[in-house]
């Protein structure tokens, strides 16, 4: 028994994956601590082979799976959109009451309208409200599942907002260019709100 302990460790975790349907031939999968992040190309009770995505091949054990933890990305990719979840900071020090000024500007961008602006309004707040009225209408973003933008606990860096949402393409190299279009429009937006994205200054 102890000679064939880990072959028989092996072959009941191989069966374990396969039974419970945990894993199968063409699903992307993420193993945190390994090299492993590609697609499954061979499963044995023994091995499993996974091609990454730089070509390389990598071969892990049943057992490595079963008794860690790893990510099948199989879920998101059958489902209706692929998550989008950023974490922004902002300086309090330009979260202020929105004076008539800017009140006028947003009014002739056209992000608001005078009525929408009536009475007390603060700049962080009509920003986070646009923001988020922006994606909902953006023809990129799944409206049928979450979107919203909201003000996590405030930090020594700053107030973070958290900008979530779905994209309806999943597909890789267009999921990153969208998300990286909508997340620099977000960047820009904050200067007409005179909010301020908070950074450290890079010491020389």
């Amino acid at each position: 028994m102890l000679v064939f302990k880990d072959t028989i460790s092996g072959l009941v975790a191989g069966i374990q994956l396969t039974s419970n349907n945990m894993v199968r031939k063409g699903d992307w999968i993420t193993v945190p601590n390994s090299a492993v992040d590609g697609v499954v190309e061979e499963i044995t009770l023994t091995t499993v082979k996974v091609r990454n995505f730089d070509h390389t091949i990598v071969t892990v054990t049943p057992q490595t799976l079963v008794s860690d933890s790893f990510q099948n990305w199989m879920g998101m990719q059958k489902s209706d959109g692929r998550r989008v979840k950023r974490k922004v900071f902002y300086d309090f020090r330009h979260i202020k009451l929105a004076t008539d000024d800017l009140k006028k500007q947003l009014v002739e961008r056209g992000y608001f309208t005078a009525n929408e602006l009536q009475g007390e309004q603060v700049n962080m707040a009509l920003y986070r409200r646009y923001v988020e009225r922006m994606l909902a209408q953006d023809a990129r973003v799944n409206h049928h599942l979450s979107c919203l933008v909201r003000q996590l606990e405030a930090t020594s860096s700053g107030l973070p907002l958290e900008f979530y949402f779905f994209l309806s393409d999943k597909e890789w190299v267009a999921y990153e260019h969208q998300v990286a279009d909508l997340m620099e429009k977000i960047y820009a937006l904050a200067a007409d709100f005179d909010v301020l994205i908070y950074q450290t200054t890079p010491q020389q």
